[in-house]
């Protein structure tokens, strides 16, 4: 199946990237959670791969995040069937499944290929240690730095440094936003300078900050 399909600098940060790892880091907007959930289509439709997308919570599954999955599988025309009870996708021979990590069935039970932690800052390490023990080929991560001290930046630099590869985005990278959130976040840089440090610019701001 030929895709015809318009990708960001995040969709190519996860193709290109090395190691089991992948973080993204960003700010608001900045297309980390689309584009990875594009890449995810592309790996689904190419090889047979299980692969489990994990919130902090199962519930929280039903905002923007499954609506954008809906959305990419709609707009490529993406053949697929779906167990709505399960959450679970089957794409070619690939199944996809959307889970909480409050789920400790599927956070110790069976294992995947590929494991996609969105918004990773809420996840414990715990989750995230439980999640990779199950997890064989790769684990990828986005979050906004919400904080300056987390067990994600600890990965980056710990004994698994060599295995991770980091990526910062902002809004900026985003192509496809309207003029009309880009002027909101950028609002930001007169009435609220910590939020824009952390949705503007993507970058951690101190409690005292926040």
């Amino acid at each position: 199946m030929t895709l015809s399909i318009q990708t960001g600098v995040n969709y190519e940060y996860v193709d290109q990237a090395t190691g089991k790892f992948t973080l993204l880091q960003g700010g608001t907007r900045s297309g980390k959670t689309y584009s990875v959930l594009q890449w995810i289509v592309v790996q689904a439709l190419t090889r047979a791969v299980t692969i489990d997308i994990f919130r902090k919570y199962g519930a929280t599954h039903t905002n923007s995040l499954l609506r954008d999955w809906e959305r990419i599988l709609a707009d490529l025309q993406i053949p697929h069937t779906v167990n709505k009870t399960e959450r679970s996708y089957k794409i070619g021979q690939s199944t996809i499944t959307f889970c909480g990590a409050d789920d400790p069935q599927k956070l110790r039970g069976a294992g995947r290929d590929i494991a996609y932690l969105n918004e990773a800052n809420e996840l414990t390490q715990e989750d995230f240690m439980q999640i990779d023990f199950r997890t064989t080929q790769r684990v990828i991560m986005d979050f906004n730095p919400s904080m300056m001290r987390h067990w994600l930046y600890d990965l980056a630099k710990g004994p698994k440094a060599d295995q991770v590869s980091f990526y910062k985005s902002t809004y900026r990278d985003n192509l496809f936003l309207s003029p009309q959130i880009i002027r909101s976040i950028e609002d930001l840089q007169f009435t609220n300078p910590a939020k824009w440090k952390v949705y503007g610019e993507g970058e951690a701001a101190t409690a005292e900050e926040i």
